[in-house]
Order: C-alpha cells, then sequence, then structure tokens
C-alpha cells in the first residue's frame, strides 16, 4: 500500500506542472535569499592573578562574523591606567588613558580565544577596571 500513497501525493503536482510542447523549451528557476545577522561576542574566562607587576586575566574568547572584520577594545575609566600595557595574544597596546584602546584587530571574521596578561604602569594597575569590548568594521 506504501507504493500507491507515493503515487497519489507526486499526482497533484504532476497535474500542477505547466505543458510544453515538444517544439518550445523552457527554464524554470528560483531565487532564495538568506540574511545573516552580524554577531560579535567576546568573553573573558579564569581568575585574576598577580605575580608581582604582572597580572594574568586569563582567556579572551573572541566570536565574529562581521564580513569586513571587527577589532577588540580593551575600555577603562578615562585618565587612568596610563602606560599600563595590555597583552592579548601576540599583540600588545601601551594603554594611553583615553579610556579606550585597541588591542586587535581581524579583517574577517573569526573565532579564537587568546591569553591576556597586564602589566602596571607608573600609576598601578586595578585589572578589574578593564573591560574587553568587540565592535564589528
Amino acid at each position: 500500500m506504501r507504493v500507491p500513497l507515493r503515487l497519489m501525493s507526486a499526482a497533484p503536482l504532476l497535474m500542477m506542472a505547466p505543458s510544453v510542447d515538444a517544439a518550445t523549451s523552457a527554464t524554470f528557476g528560483s531565487t532564495i535569499s538568506l540574511e545573516v545577522p552580524v554577531t560579535c561576542k567576546v568573553a573573558r574566562r579564569g581568575d585574576v592573578a598577580q605575580n608581582g607587576n604582572t597580572y594574568n586575566l586569563g582567556q579572551l574568547f573572541e566570536y565574529c562574523n562581521a564580513p569586513g572584520g571587527f577589532v577588540v577594545q580593551v575600555a577603562y575609566h578615562p585618565g587612568s591606567l596610563r602606560g599600563a600595557v595590555v597583552r592579548y595574544g601576540d599583540d600588545s597596546v601601551t594603554l594611553d588613558g583615553s579610556g579606550q584602546n585597541q588591542i586587535m584587530r581581524s579583517n574577517g571574521p573569526k573565532i579564537s580565544k587568546a591569553e591576556v596578561t597586564a602589566i602596571a604602569g607608573p600609576g598601578g594597575l586595578d585589572a578589574g577596571a578593564l573591560q574587553f569590548q568587540i565592535l564589528p568594521l
């Protein structure tokens, strides 16, 4: 009984198909378009551990599907932390006291993680004041 059901379910499709005579050929097609939203996330995992003037801040996990890439920034209180150094994997930046510095740039979508450390500047370092942000380009 399964075969007749399959034939019956295909029958309405055959009845709806346009008729084309042998002298005419036709091409049928459709276009499907899909829009994927841009999603960027960054998260720091791990406890802060201090060893002298150096702070291990754990790992920073990043995900961003922006086709044009993205930047990872460290934000802190403006006027503070001038001269402190933040290392993000192989990249590093000396904080200028502006309250926000770029620590990494990607030219395309990416998923990765990196160790993050900080070295105190002349005014010390409040590791809890460092906030990491990811911004699509």
